[in-house]
């Protein structure tokens, strides 16, 4: 009969988390683990604002900011040159997470930026062309792009020179 009686308490006590699930303001909820993510990354605590911010995604799938930080996370996280399981995977994150914007919306330059930025970075110059490039397209004002694609054009060059000569 314990038994019984017990299972029946944690029926009920699990009903009643789920009443109190449902109501939660999940956007509100949202906010307030953006706000504590935000308040970790200022403070370089990027782990702590990656489960924040992720958090908040748990409360709102859509909420394309919370996306945002966790990419940059990801990406501030990611030390160029080091090759490491780990780090390369960080920027692998912050990629995946940069797509999933694009793939709602298109022309998010802090997205598209990033992504160009990481891909330059992991040595991928060609994609990080393509990302600046369309960069350009989206901002034909700003002149970081046209830097960048330039600074991609010259090491693409020089790297095809350096190898020439070293076979030469």
């Amino acid at each position: 009969m314990n038994v019984m009686k017990a299972w029946i308490l944690s029926l009920i006590c699990a009903s009643c988390l789920n009443v109190a699930y449902a109501q939660v303001d999940r956007p509100s909820a949202a906010r307030q683990e953006l706000s504590l993510g935000v308040a970790a990354y200022r403070s370089a605590n990027y782990e702590d604002a990656l489960q924040h911010f992720n958090n908040a995604l748990l409360w709102d799938p859509e909420l394309k900011v919370a996306r945002l930080y966790v990419a940059t996370a990801y990406a501030q996280m990611y030390v160029p040159g080091v090759e490491t399981p780990e780090n390369v995977a960080n920027a692998n994150n912050a990629l995946e997470q940069y797509a999933q914007v694009l793939r709602s919306d298109p022309v998010n330059m802090t997205a598209v930026k990033g992504t160009a930025y990481l891909n330059m970075q992991l040595k991928k110059l060609k994609e990080a062309r393509e990302n600046y490039k369309r960069a350009m397209e989206i901002d034909a004002n700003d002149p970081e792009n046209f830097y960048a694609a330039g600074v991609i054009d010259w090491s693409m060059t020089y790297r095809d020179l350096s190898a020439e000569k070293s076979q030469a």
